[in-house]
């Protein structure tokens, strides 16, 4: 395995430094910290703004780490996670501050996993980077699973939180239809938990402990075009009702950018094109202060223009407003 992040940038490498002292200041029995994910193969996003369905949002890549010890913290794990995440952002007041996310399990259960060639464990042993080693423990040399192996294991999670997700959703039903609408929304939440759980499970073998709707939806994204093609969608299929609908907010936004200016600019299209051709923004503009001076007719398309594009907008936001009932896999 790995031990530098030399490549990484210096902030990064005092990061991750800073992260690993945490870590063993939290825990005592630490055998080993491991970088993975993003960071470990230099792929990361620094930080990636955009506005979607009109709100603002930004994404950042997680610090993933694997802390080994000698005992599974268990009920620990989340209280040592929140601990770590406040003291590494104490006294820094920097929005691209990455968040640590961390994962643990015992030496022994991560050696057991080697063995069965438990894939999301063998990726990180592959392509991670020792931050820390007390050199206490030797892990195992991962077992290769041929693919009759890996597709026995992926059916047996998907088919486990699977089935929990469909009770959660029934007792949703049940709770609702009795008018119990606050316990009706925590199975919701929970079926939507298991639903989402379900396909890290199946694609890299490994399931989220986080509870976080939001989280559990960024970490399936990647699997999104290969769930429906696994889940009998053709390609086309796959553009129509996953592609297109997650794009309609790009698009529209395209579409409106482009087709505002382009209807109603003049001094542009003139500088560019030498007004050797005639548009809507240079016909109002003539009747106002050309030759052809009747204000009456400019006023008269001037409004036949803005409620057409008032139109197109209203059009548009329809487009936005129904683009949640796409993008589905199931």
């Amino acid at each position: 395995m790995k031990n530098s992040i030399d490549f990484l940038p210096e902030r990064k490498q005092r990061d991750l430094h800073e992260l690993a002292a945490l870590i063993r200041d939290e825990v005592k029995d630490v055998v080993m910290i491991i970088l993975y994910g993003s960071y470990a193969a230099n792929t990361y996003v620094e930080r990636d703004e955009r506005r979607d369905y009109g709100v603002r949002t930004i994404y950042m890549s997680d610090y993933d780490l694997l802390v080994v010890t000698k005992r599974r913290l268990g009920e620990r794990e989340s209280t040592v996670e929140a601990r770590v995440r406040e003291r590494f952002a104490a006294g820094k007041n920097d929005e691209n501050l990455p968040r640590p996310q961390i994962i643990n399990e015992s030496i022994s259960k991560l050696n057991d996993a080697l063995t069965m060639g438990r894939y999301f464990y063998v990726e990180i042993v592959a392509k991670g980077i020792m931050l820390y080693d007390s050199g206490e423990c030797l892990l195992t040399t991962p077992k290769e699973l041929d693919y009759a192996e890996i597709k026995a294991m992926a059916e047996e999670y998907y088919t486990s939180k699977y089935i929990r997700a469909t009770y959660f959703f029934d007792d949703a039903i049940t709770n609702i239809h009795k008018n119990r609408f606050v316990q009706a929304s925590f199975y919701l939440h929970q079926a939507a938990e298991y639903f989402l759980k379900a396909i890290p499970l199946v694609y890299i073998l490994y399931g989220y402990k986080e509870h976080d709707l939001e989280f559990l939806i960024g970490k399936c994204e990647p699997y999104t075009l290969e769930a429906a093609g696994d889940l009998g969608a053709n390609p086309w299929n796959t553009f129509t009702r996953v592609v297109l609908p997650l794009s309609m907010p790009g698009v529209t936004t395209g579409i409106t950018m482009v087709f505002v200016p382009s209807v109603s600019t003049f001094i542009i299209s003139r500088m560019l094109g030498g007004g050797s051709n005639m548009m809507v923004g240079d016909l109002i503009e003539t009747q106002f202060l050309g030759n052809a001076y009747n204000p009456n007719l400019g006023s008269a398309i001037s409004l036949v223009l803005m409620v057409f594009i008032l139109l197109v907008m209203s059009l548009m936001n329809q487009f936005e407003d129904n683009d949640d009932r796409g993008g589905m896999l199931i």
